[in-house]
């Protein structure tokens, strides 16, 4: 079962309120409510901008709209921007749909009370109008029911929602029978079971970067250490533009394109960590490798700090890797060695795929140099 929808709150500097959407929102579960929000902006007045956070929101339905139509009124209200551009691009479009510009006040002009015979007149010119849009309106309400339980159809519940509120209240009496109609298809598709749509399938790919090749792991363990080194890896700094999900294209020198399928299957730090120890352990023929932050007792005989300046492919799908990294001496704590390392890997061909594996061989070269070093480095000391 899907986790339940929930709702936290992370403050980014001193005006910037983020908002984390995570799990399955629906209707039928307990949901946050937007007075959470209002607590939030309360308590820290200085607040002027909310941003959103929406990778972990697994699956969501109206609710969730319900709910971002609150926020953006109170945000309207306080006068704080509403930063959206993180929301899905779905959940963006009901959104604006949702807030269509209203009736300026007072833009009205008072209406004087027609003739008896000219609103008897304009009754039945509107009628007529909104019975062939209503006769129109059950013509196509019947041949989608007929593909429906036929199983001919595909439809998704969220394109319905989005239909009901193009439907609008507006356009007097008639439309507002078809909007209720139109709601009253939508329960009793429901009560039905909402296995007759058939979902559309997730186009998102995961990828993970990968350690050294096989063939290069066999060779190395046979060769032999008298004497096994202790080494740590970390603290590794990442620009926080690598910290999501989707995977970053470097399209320009100074312009990024953003994946709406392509993902990274952990986070990007995280992964770039564990291969690199992958590989270092396989290219210094030791098992004593630890990951940052390890405690005053065991701390290793050398570590290196590494802070990566770019990963991501580049307009050619080319992999590119820039870190300056140091190796420290833990025996007398000076730095032994520092470097600005620059690793370009051409894709065997212009995919993701080839971009990740790229990257992958890029991870593999700066593990080289850096166990090159850690390897001068305890020479010296032997």
């Amino acid at each position: 079962m899907a986790e339940q929808g929930s709702l936290s709150f992370k403050q980014a500097g001193d005006v910037t309120l983020e908002v984390h959407l995570a799990g399955a929102w629906r209707l039928r579960g307990g949901l946050p409510s937007a007075v959470s929000v209002k607590r939030q902006l309360e308590s820290a007045p200085g607040m002027r901008h909310i941003g959103f956070d929406a990778r972990a929101l697994i699956s969501w339905d109206s609710s969730v709209l319900a709910f971002l139509v609150e926020v953006s009124r109170l945000c309207r209200l306080r006068g704080i921007d509403m930063d959206r551009t993180s929301l899905p691009s779905g959940l963006r479009r009901l959104l604006d749909l949702a807030e269509a510009v209203p009736e300026k006040s007072g833009a009205r002009k008072e209406a004087l009370e027609a003739p008896f015979l000219e609103r008897v007149g304009t009754s039945a010119i509107g009628c007529g109008t909104s019975l062939g849009e209503m006769l129109a309106f059950l013509g196509d309400m019947t041949l989608t029911f007929v593909r429906l339980f036929r199983m001919k159809v595909r439809f998704r519940a969220v394109d319905l929602l989005l239909l009901i509120q193009q439907s609008g209240d507006t356009g007097g009496k008639m439309n507002r029978a078809i909007n209720t109609t139109l709601k009253s298809a939508l329960i009793a598709l429901s009560l039905a079971g909402c296995s007759t749509f058939s979902a559309r399938p997730d186009p998102s790919r995961f990828f993970t970067l990968s350690s050294l090749p096989q063939v290069e792991q066999a060779t190395l363990k046979n060769s032999t250490r008298p004497e096994k080194i202790f080494l740590g890896v970390g603290p590794i700094k990442f620009p926080s533009y690598l910290d999501r999900q989707e995977l970053v294209v470097r399209s320009a020198q100074n312009r990024f394109e953003v994946s709406e399928n392509d993902r990274w299957a952990e986070p990007l730090q995280e992964n770039f960590s564990r291969v690199l120890s992958e590989n270092l352990a396989l290219l210094l023929d030791t098992d004593l490798i630890i990951i940052y932050p390890w405690s005053p007792a065991n701390r290793p005989r050398y570590h290196v700090e590494i802070e990566v300046l770019r990963l991501e492919a580049n307009s050619e799908r080319n992999g590119q890797l820039f870190a300056r990294w140091s190796v420290i001496d833990g025996a007398d704590k000076k730095v032994a060695v520092v470097k600005e390392s620059r690793v370009i890997r051409n894709a065997k061909d212009k995919s993701t795929d080839g971009s990740v594996a790229a990257l992958s061989e890029a991870v593999g070269d700066l593990s080289r140099e850096i166990a090159n070093a850690v390897s001068g480095i305890d020479g010296k000391q032997k």
